[in-house]
């Protein structure tokens, strides 16, 4: 991501350097806390948007490890494969945020392995999630569950609506979805770029 011009050099060695103590101290934990099922190695080998930084619990660990996985194997053109780690990655639950940043790259695998129309209807859901996450659409408890409440005028697909709603409706996630602001908004930028590089790839076809 560019950062203002304004902030000069000064803040960019800052932000490297904070960076490098970051990686560090999580190096230093994961080394403590030994293997994980596989081989954690891979957690160092990729960088992307979707990695979960910082933490450290067995699901966090083997989100990352699948994470990299598939972008390895979307890099070396075997989408069906990359479909499959993303795929293993989204099914694994986080007690206290929803799992849907890799949403949009699994609708990529999907869309190049050919699996056109399913891609489609994934890029639709993770657009949804996004949606929930900033703000515009919301979680509403009812008598018996929690609703996806979707402003007025809009067309949704049933199936794409309670997809989205099982994804992201849940009390535990309360404090993480926490209303939309400008500081989330700047933070998650890389996110909303990411998904509409991905759209407009998918809707190109």
């Amino acid at each position: 991501m560019e950062y203002p011009s304004i902030l000069g050099n000064s803040f960019l060695r800052t932000r490297n350097l904070m960076r490098s103590v970051q990686a560090l101290l999580l190096s230093s934990i994961l080394f403590a806390l030994g293997p994980v099922g596989e081989s954690n190695a891979a957690v160092a080998e990729c960088d992307a948007v979707e990695f979960h930084r910082f933490n450290v619990t067995p699901n966090d660990i083997t989100y990352n490890r699948l994470l990299c996985i598939g972008l390895r194997e979307l890099a070396q053109n075997r989408p069906r494969a990359a479909a499959g780690s993303f795929r293993e990655a989204l099914d694994l639950w986080f007690l206290e945020r929803p799992n849907f940043d890799l949403l949009s790259r699994y609708a990529l695998a999907l869309h190049r392995s050919g699996e056109r129309a399913a891609a489609r209807r994934t890029l639709r859901v993770a657009a949804l999630t996004l949606e929930v996450y900033f703000g515009v659409s919301r979680c509403e408890e009812t008598e018996d569950d929690v609703a996806l409440v979707i402003p007025k005028l809009r067309a949704v697909e049933p199936e794409v609506r309670e997809a989205a709603r099982r994804v992201m409706c849940g009390a535990a996630f309360d404090s993480y979805l926490g209303g939309a602001d400008l500081d989330k908004l700047y933070r998650s930028l890389e996110l909303l770029e990411l998904h509409y590089r991905i759209k407009r790839e998918i809707e190109q076809e």
